[in-house]
């Protein structure tokens, strides 16, 4: 097939980390011999950041510029939809261009689905999306009017949820629950394993003498990082790994790494830790979780239902994400009892094994063919 990505959620030498699961899907789009194309428009801002190296890429990639105006609420205006407008001309102005010819459109969270509706529907080849945390829908929604947004999403042609709870609140959209299948985040696993604890913390130069947790994520206040940090104040044995970036600022002495990476270093900073910890306030199937659970890491997070439905007893400890003594004191249990944290890492990498995205790729590429073909 012919695919066509339509997304402002994907790595650019100048945004190495953002939209890092949808790079690693689209690779496996064209491992399994697809032709891919992606487009992704930039906000001008982009050209003033510097420039890094964010992995291999095997698709076709088109970086459009385009003007943001945000997304401010002005009375009952939302400045959101100029930024639409400058997007799809951005997307328009791409497509016909290079003259991309497609089969299938495929875009990653509702907003690009939005974008790919009002931007090339026109052309008649089936829009698909793929659907994560409830409460980017939320959000979306409130950049239109509400009858607006379900005339927009009910023109798509296929939805993929990470989760039955997802799937439930697509359905609460009147979106008919046929047009919708169930495919949670995947891991690479070839990439995503147990690697030797000591080399890498010597690479980093991390110590060697001290109980490490890892944190993925956005700095933001449902993410919990802040949250951590506190639950952590004054336990000296105690060293944190925060892989990620955002508005809260993280300060202490216990913390050894603090920063974006790319893709390809995500593995390794998971490898150097014995624990993960994530305080998430809503997700929708998280693959942060997925990549820790698969280098073999005891988790320890949030007692909300998304999370439940992805992690079991046996290698992870879930709480109140708000209550920061229970983290504190679930992280102390896990840090005074190694053989605790060697069983519940077994059994964590165990149950990684049904978060492969080499089948979760070809559950969505199938999806595809199935509408391309009516």
């Amino acid at each position: 097939m012919r695919i066509l990505v339509i997304t402002i959620d994907y790595p650019s030498p100048r945004n190495i980390t953002r939209g890092i699961f949808l790079y690693r899907l689209v690779q496996k789009f064209v491992d399994y011999g697809h032709q891919v194309t992606v487009i992704s428009p930039e906000s001008i801002l982009d050209l003033f950041k510097s420039k890094n190296y964010y992995g291999h890429e095997k698709a076709d990639v088109y970086r459009p510029i385009f003007f943001s105006f945000g997304a401010k609420k002005i009375g009952s205006y939302n400045t959101y939809s100029l930024t639409h407008l400058a997007l799809v001309a951005a997307v328009r102005r791409t497509e016909k261009k290079y003259n991309l010819m497609y089969d299938v459109v495929y875009c990653k969270f509702i907003r690009n689905g939005i974008l790919a509706i009002d931007a090339i529907k026109k052309y008649q080849k089936p829009v698909i999306v793929d659907v994560g945390e409830n409460q980017l829908l939320d959000l979306t929604v409130k950049w239109f009017t509400y009858s607006r947004f379900i005339d927009l999403v009910n023109r798509m042609d296929g939805f993929i949820a990470v989760s039955d709870q997802v799937k439930e609140k697509l359905h609460n959209f009147k979106i008919r629950k046929e047009k919708i299948i169930v495919a949670p985040n995947g891991v690479d696993c070839l990439q995503f394993r147990k690697l030797d604890k000591i080399s890498l913390r010597e690479k980093f130069n991390f110590p060697q003498d001290k109980i490490i947790i890892a944190f993925t994520g956005n700095f933001i206040e449902s993410k919990g990082p802040d949250r951590l940090l506190m639950a952590i104040e004054g336990l000296n044995n105690i060293k944190a790994i925060f892989i990620g970036g955002g508005p809260i600022d993280l300060i202490s002495n216990q913390i050894v790494f603090k920063q974006r990476v790319p893709a390809f270093s995500v593995h390794e900073l998971l490898n150097c830790a014995d624990m993960f910890v994530l305080p998430t306030l809503h997700e929708g199937n998280n693959n942060s979780i997925i990549e820790a659970m698969a280098c073999g890491l005891p988790i320890i997070s949030s007692d909300i239902p998304e999370v439940r439905s992805q992690c079991d007893p046996s290698f992870s400890i879930l709480v109140n994400p708000m209550d920061v003594s229970a983290i504190r004191n679930s992280i102390i249990k896990l840090a005074t009892n190694a053989a605790l944290r060697e069983k519940m890492s077994a059994n964590a990498m165990a149950h990684s094994k049904r978060y492969d995205l080499n089948k979760r790729s070809k559950t969505i590429l199938e999806f595809m063919k199935s509408l391309v073909e009516l």
